[in-house]
């Protein structure tokens, strides 16, 4: 009763809040700001009432008694701006960009008009030193994108400054990417309960994308380290137009991992059982004997008659031909089609309807033929009049996966034995599931997302300095993770659960029922926000912005095994209705000499559950807790699974219903509100016109998934379900909902230098200092826990040191309570250094170089006992600070469009660019046996990481039209990404040279130590388009 009690009223006083700020402004992470003087060419003195329009809309504004003037609220893009005054002559810039929370500068200079209707043009060329911006921030419009080698946001997100991306997953400045916050149109995709981000968006939709990693506003909340800011096309809704771009994209069929085909007849486990082995198994009665039982129980033969040699080989080589959909894993084709459309049909009403379609080929045999994926967007606006506009912007995505995704059930924010876990695909010839990777043994099922969420926005601007937004939306994010045994052939008397049917040599599991491991998922979100800005004066703009979310959570996670006839569940089960509320401020000053962003945020969040007062006692068991030490009292959750079809062993009665009784007295406690402050500050010194210092400061919080927060594992066997009900460390960490934000300081100088009106020179210094972390990665060059392109695992790199702490129970049954915490820290440091040349004329280039150094561990107790006579552990008796890793990043790019008539036009408009990246190898440690003196940690360094990518395309101009004809190439130079060898294999590796084997055969063991993820073979993609 408190909690509800507790939650009303910070509703209330949220509501309050958020009634006062509902005042003029719009979406302030999608529209930026035009500003600039107009002066009289002949004295250079300000020009009072001076029109200032944005052609072909009807947003303009009027100069002041300065000649001063601001037009605020404009969707990003290029637009040609004019200034025209009585007796002065008209005056148009044209292309002038305009970025997202930026200030567009665009000044004037009026002549008298000496002829009537006389008109000045000018084009504008992009300022390579923006004073305006304070933090880090990485930038491309439509026109670039096209211009550069990548297919889809993470691709985006991987070339840029500050990003490195292992081929798994990215970190971002050493953060990783659970981190990041991916919002369109302003609307987060971001789902909450296990911190997944929907990244699956159309290119073709995009106006602009900008990847925050540093010094953001306040405006922006739940990302430590960083945003990803996409904005779609926006036409005007006053001039009857239509555009579009529809792409067509072709990967031809081929082998894409290195080492043999998975299924090569050449390989060890064909050519090493010939009739000559079958003859000498046949040498032994005791085999003999075994192979008659196996044809019996397997085949339907009576037990008596041993097979011959021949059949066995037979039998042998049956048996180890893959099905087609693996066989054919390398001839099948990858396509993708993509079209955007976009306009104004009638007055008012503007749409952009975008759609994609990717028919996947995975590069490894998997569980099905394709994982396709779908992505439809669909933004329609209404303009009232010239001030108000509404507007419903809505994404729908959905995919079938049997391979690795962006997941989080990827990694331990779900599960403990998700981190080590395979997905449905084969990555080695010799794994034991290389012929049924479709459940039973250890495998994930295929993953199946859909992804919905719709925004409805009022935009109202009250005046030519005010503005604001509402905006409510509803987000839906329902992820499966089902193992596949229909697939199975035998039935469950000649494979019984807790069994396997293995080849005849022994080395692949054909079938099994030995483990079923089925995951659900589902979040919805509603949403309501609002935001405000108002221009002040000319110089001082402030913005303000409240948010409140409620969320409808329902996780189920089954794991059964079958020991000793019976089935042993490792459950994770609960739901909920958390919620979370932000409000913030934001002040932005531009002087002649200084900017300053001036914010603060305040978030807060609440489990909105009840849960046991004792830590170490979290299912109300025994008896000092009111418990009868035979039956759990807190495990209402547990047996609510309604997923039909694959759960045979789920229990399906409640437990309220079994033992009515306990639950009248139940003494448990309710979650409370958890708060944060981050203020944020950004200066910016422009020095002269071409060279400026800034500086950045901030706190930036972020709410642990609500996974971390409600989890609540438990262990039970089926023979008696009630009575052996345990938490049990074994399936994963039960939820904390004490738990507090995640928060980082981060510190960052930036020096900006403009060459010659040519090119640019950014430097940037950051530090990062983080704590209360319920996640711990390093930084470095790859991740010790899974992900990297030199990892020594597999997995998303997110998986990576999930914080948690152990309890010890008095009765002390061997169940340990294992719980998440807010005891990790990192400490990050780094530099940026990039050289740009922006894209004027023909060309662009670009060459970045990062470096950072990083460390890390955790504090506190990694054990608490209940037991008052025996002291906490502290983490330092098992992990102290971890050693500082370093790493560097160069990342370089180029892009030159030909002249439209060169060779009559044959050559024209052809597009070139090419994406290089270096990334150094990861450290580790090693000394020979009989080295003398004293080792140091990290002394030396892996195989660095090389790839090459490039995208050539053939533009022609028919009518309004322009098809587009070219191919893409990934990996161009065919690099080898050399994994981290340990143990054995890198003893033999440092003193021999000798690649790791496949222990069983002698191989090479290839298919491992060159990794096909982060480095696959050379991939070329055919294209075709079309654009108008």
């Amino acid at each position: 009763m408190s909690n509800h009690f507790s939650f009303i009223r910070v509703t209330t006083a949220f509501l309050a809040v958020l009634a006062l700020i509902i005042v003029p402004s719009a979406e302030a992470q999608t529209t930026g700001k035009i500003a600039g003087t107009v002066t009289d060419a002949s004295n250079g003195e300000g020009l009072p009432g001076v029109n200032v329009v944005i052609l072909g809309t009807t947003t303009g504004g009027v100069t002041d008694a300065e000649g001063d003037y601001f037009i605020l609220n404009i969707s990003p893009g290029s637009y040609d701006i004019q200034a025209s005054s009585i007796g002065f002559t008209t005056t148009t810039v044209q292309n002038v960009e305009v970025y997202v929370d930026q200030t567009t500068t665009v000044d004037f200079d009026l002549a008298e008009e000496v002829i009537e209707g006389e008109e000045v043009i000018v084009t504008a060329e992009r300022p390579l030193v923006e004073r305006d911006v304070t933090g880090s921030v990485h930038r491309l419009n439509a026109e670039a994108l096209a211009r550069t080698p990548i297919q889809n946001i993470d691709d985006i997100l991987a070339q840029q400054t500050g990003v490195y991306n292992t081929g798994y997953t990215a970190y971002l400045r050493g953060g990783v990417q659970s981190e990041v916050n991916y919002q369109i149109d302003g609307t987060s995709l971001n789902s909450g309960l296990i911190s997944d981000n929907w990244q699956r968006l159309n290119t073709t939709s995009i106006q602009e994308v900008s990847v925050l990693t540093g010094g953001y506003n306040a405006e922006y909340g739940n990302a430590m380290s960083g945003v990803v800011n996409v904005v779609t096309h926006e036409p005007s809704a006053f001039s009857r137009h239509y555009a579009g771009a529809l792409n067509y994209r072709l990967r031809p069929a081929g082998q894409y991992h290195w080492g043999d085909n998975m299924y090569s007849q050449d390989l060890w486990k064909y050519t090493n059982f010939d009739l000559g082995y079958w003859q000498t198994q046949l040498e032994t009665q005791a085999n003999q004997n075994a192979y008659a039982e196996y044809f019996r129980r397997f085949y339907g033969w009576d037990g008596t008659r041993v097979p011959t040699a021949n059949e066995l080989l037979d039998t042998y080589r049956q048996q180890i031909t893959p099905a087609d959909v693996l066989a054919n894993y390398a001839e099948r084709m990858q396509h993708e089609m993509e079209g955007s459309i976009w306009g104004s049909p009638m007055d008012h009403l503007t749409f952009l309807v975008s759609g994609r379609y990717k028919k996947g080929v995975n590069i490894f045999p998997q569980s099905n033929a394709y994982n396709p994926e779908r992505n439809i967007q669909v933004k329609l606006g209404y303009h009232f009049s010239p001030g108000q506009k509404l507007t419903l912007n809505v994404t729908n995505g959905w995919y079938h996966s049997s391979t690795v995704t962006e997941s989080n059930w990827n990694n331990t924010t779900t599960s403990q034995e998700a981190r080590w876990q395979p997905n449905a695909d084969i990555r080695s010839p010799y794994v034991g599931s290389a012929y049924a990777p479709w459940g039973g043994y250890w495998l994930k099922g295929p993953e199946e997302k859909n992804f919905n969420v719709g925004t409805l926005k009022w935009d109202h601007t009250l005046s030519p300095r005010t503005f604001y937004t509402v905006s409510l939306s509803y987000l839906r994010d329902y992820t499966t993770s089902l193992q596949e045994y229909d697939k199975l052939n035998t039935n469950t008397e000649t494979v019984r659960w807790g069994d396997s049917w293995f080849d005849l040599a022994g080395n692949f599991r054909l079938e099994a029922r030995q483990i079923q491991v089925n995951n659900y998922s589902d979040s919805r979100a509603w949403t309501a926000k609002a935001d405000i800005t108002s221009q002040l004066h000319k110089s001082h703009q402030l913005k303000a912005g409240a948010e409140f979310k409620l969320y409808d959570v329902d996780y189920q996670h089954y794991y059964m095994e079958f020991p000793a006839g019976d089935v042993w569940h490792l459950d994770n089960v609960f739901d909920g209705n958390p919620a979370e509320a932000a409000i913030y401020l934001q002040d932005k000053m531009e002087y002649e000499g200084i900017v300053l962003n001036i914010g603060v945020r305040f978030d807060a969040f609440n489990a909105r559950t009840m849960y046991s007062p004792n830590i170490y006692d979290p299912l109300l068991f025994q008896t000092h807790n009111g418990g009868d030490g035979t039956h759990p009292r807190n495990i209402a959750p547990i047996w609510q699974a309604h997923q039909p079809g694959k759960d045979w062993f789920a229990f399906r009665q409640d437990f309220r219903d079994a033992f009515p009784d306990n639950w009248e007295d139940l003494q448990t406690v309710s979650s409370e509100w958890k708060m944060a402050i981050a203020p944020r500050l950004g200066l910016s010194f422009p020095i002269t016109e071409n060279s400026k210092l800034r500086f950045s400061y901030g706190h930036f919080n972020q709410r642990p998934s609500w996974v971390s927060l409600m989890g609540f594992p438990t262990s039970w066997y089926d023979a008696a379900p009630y009575a052996t009900v345990r938490m049990d460390q074994w399936q994963g960490w039960y939820g904390h909902p004490g738990l507090s934000y995640d928060r980082t300081i981060q510190y960052e100088l930036g020096f900006t230098q403009n060459f010659f009106d040519f090119a640019r020179l950014d430097l940037a210094a950051y530090y990062k200092d983080a704590s209360r972390l319920t996640r711990y990665a390093y930084n470095g060059t790859y991740n010790r826990n899974g992900g990297g392109f030199a990892s020594t695992s597999w997995g998303a790199g997110n998986s990576a040191g999930t914080i948690w702490s152990k309890t010890r129970n008095i009765a002390n049954d061997g169940h340990d309570n294992i719980f998440y915490t807010n005891n990790a820290f990192k400490d990050i440091r780094g530099i940026e250094i990039v050289a740009e040349k922006l894209f004027t004329g023909r060309w662009a280039a670009r060459a970045a170089f990062d470096f950072s150094t990083t460390t890390g561990g955790r504090a506190g107790y990694s054990q608490y006992r209940e037991d008052g006579t025996t002291v906490n552990r502290p983490h330092s008796y098992d992990e102290l600070k971890a050693t500082w890793l370093s790493s560097y990043v160069l990342k370089g790019n180029v892009s030159y469009v030909t002249p439209q008539s060169l060779m009559m036009g044959v050559l024209g408009d052809i597009t070139v660019g090419v994406y290089h990246e270096y990334f150094a190898g990861p450290q580790y440690t090693y000394y020979p046996a009989d080295f003398q003196g004293l080792q140091r940690p990290n002394n030396r360094r892996w195989f660095p990481h090389h790839r090459t990518d490039l995208t050539f395309n053939k533009q022609v101009a028919v009518g309004n039209f322009r098809p587009v004809i070219g191919v893409e190439v990934f990996n161009l130079f065919n690099y080898k990404d050399r994994l981290l060898l340990v143990g054995d294999d890198l003893k033999r590796w440092e003193e021999d040279g000798e690649l790791p084997k496949i222990s069983k055969s002698g191989e090479d063991n290839l298919w491992s130590f060159y990794n096909p993820v982060s480095n696959p073979r050379r991939m070329i993609y055919f294209t075709l388009g079309l654009k108008f």
